[in-house]
């Protein structure tokens, strides 16, 4: 071998920098799903290949040359359970954004309403109003929900309002 670098530091740089590239790539892959989500679009078509997020990244990869490179991998991480996770994690982050400004509003309402639809499943959904201390009101709607039964509206909205105030 002609390098005097060992084989283990050799190892380690390499490790670090596809730790890099990876880190790259699911940055990009989670500001689309946050783009996506926010406009309200769907992520996926009909096929793996032809939905708004598939496209988008196909679109950023010219850009943003360590993303192509992770794309060509065999294992992505592309899958749906992997950006119904994200979602999630970026679901929960407003939520705890939103809990923040409700601890630190003077005055807030949980308002919770429900409706039937036509096959006579109870519909549920939560949404807290609060507001500033100079009097700005601000709604958030936190969740919705299907019930049957009248006791569970109270024990989901006890729900809510425990977890969303951590």
């Amino acid at each position: 071998m002609t390098s005097s670098n060992p084989v283990d530091a050799q190892l380690s740089s390499r490790v670090v920098a596809s730790q890099k590239t990876a880190r790259q790539a699911l940055r990009a892959i989670v500001t689309l799903l946050q783009y996506l989500a926010a406009q309200g679009l769907a992520i996926c078509g009909n096929s793996d290949k032809d939905g708004n997020l598939a496209q988008l990244v196909n679109l950023r990869a010219n850009d943003i040359p360590e993303l192509k490179q992770w794309l060509q991998r065999k294992d992505t991480w592309t899958s749906n359970i992997v950006h119904n996770e994200i979602i999630e994690m970026l679901a929960h982050s407003v939520q705890r954004d939103i809990a923040h400004d409700i601890q630190q509003s003077p005055y807030f309402a949980v308002v919770a309403d429900g409706t039937t639809d036509i096959s006579g499943l109870e519909q549920l959904s939560i949404t807290v109003q609060h507001a500033s201390v100079h009097f700005k009101s601000y709604w958030h709607y936190l969740h919705c929900t299907n019930f049957r039964l009248q006791l569970h509206i109270f024990k989901l909205a006890l729900h809510i309002l425990c977890t969303t105030a951590r």
